[in-house]
């Protein structure tokens, strides 16, 4: 599921930045990460999104049925604006079983290192069903 969510992220970042061939695609500036942005990845602003999953739980009677949970933040100078945050759900949702959580997806606010520019974080939440298998036959 992570390589699928970040795959619609990409598709969804090119697109918002008009990327069409796959050399100017694999040119463009890495801004989106997998669980963290490392340290030593310097951007010259901060308009970057982090992704991962945040949980498994047991869901319903069945033994067998699970729900995980995965996360997408964005993080951004200034505001997020409504095309980034509504753009991001829409390609998540794109995936079979994929859902924005229900109840409320948090937002904070940053100052970025010593200057006056203040960042917006938000916090989406996502919600798949999953069936365990057995793995060993």
């Amino acid at each position: 599921m992570r390589d699928k969510i970040a795959d619609k992220l990409d598709k969804w970042e090119n697109k918002v930045l008009g990327l069409e061939s796959q050399d100017d695609i694999d040119k463009k500036e890495k801004r989106i990460f997998y669980g963290q942005k490392p340290g030593c990845i310097e951007l010259a602003d901060w308009n970057y999104i982090v992704f991962g999953m945040k949980d498994l739980n047991k869901s319903g009677d069945n033994s067998m049925d699970l729900s995980g949970y995965y996360f997408v933040d964005i993080i951004r100078e200034n505001y997020i604006d409504d095309e980034t945050m509504f753009g991001i759900i829409e390609a998540i949702e794109e995936l079979p079983g994929v859902k924005l959580c229900r109840g409320s997806n948090p937002i904070d606010y940053v100052t970025k290192g010593k200057t006056d520019i203040v960042c917006e974080m938000m916090r989406l939440r996502f919600t798949r069903p999953m069936k365990r298998v057995n793995i060993h036959g």
